[in-house]
């Protein structure tokens, strides 16, 4: 399966593509054999084609080393005043996954506005809007409540202005 990689006009090139980097040419061989396995035809292409994707991914790769030695491994550091632990001087402009306890409480308000604001829409948008909620596309709307797909996108233009009106 992986005999063109035996081919010594496709060593000596990886070689010399890596720039004498043995870790780079392993990494080259190693993704070479990844696409072949991916993709059986892949093997069977010609050397020079060989030779032209262990190239464009060693740029690839090379590329990506750059990226991570300027912006990642450069990281300055600070340390936190609180508890002396060194931080990561990005971290104020890096938004948390979590949220606070503020932003998690104004969430539920508005939130439960919604919920409430839905519930006061006539029957058929109420059952529009909490499909749409949940994921379901106009025209799957459309089928399972028996109208057509142009009454679906009416009934949530009533209640999108409505519900604006009412938030």
């Amino acid at each position: 399966m992986n005999d063109f990689l035996t081919d010594p006009l496709l060593t000596k090139r990886i070689q010399a593509i890596a720039r004498g980097d043995e870790d780079t040419a392993q990494a080259i061989a190693l993704r070479l054999v990844e696409l072949a396995a991916d993709d059986p035809t892949f093997a069977r292409q010609s050397a020079g084609y060989h030779i032209k994707r262990a190239a464009w991914e060693a740029r690839h790769a090379r590329e990506k080393s750059v990226i991570y030695d300027r912006y990642v491994a450069s990281e300055p550091y600070a340390v936190d005043p609180t508890d002396g632990e060194e931080v990561s001087a990005f971290d104020e402009y890096i938004p948390a996954d979590c949220l606070t306890p503020e932003q998690a409480y104004e969430q539920n308000e508005r939130l439960s506005a919604l919920r409430a604001a839905i519930e006061a829409l006539p029957g058929t948008q109420r059952q529009v809007m909490q499909l749409l909620a949940g994921g379901y596309e106009p025209s799957e709307i459309a089928a399972k409540l028996g109208m057509s797909r142009s009454s679906v996108s009416h009934a949530i233009a009533r209640a999108r202005t409505s519900l604006a009106q009412a938030l």
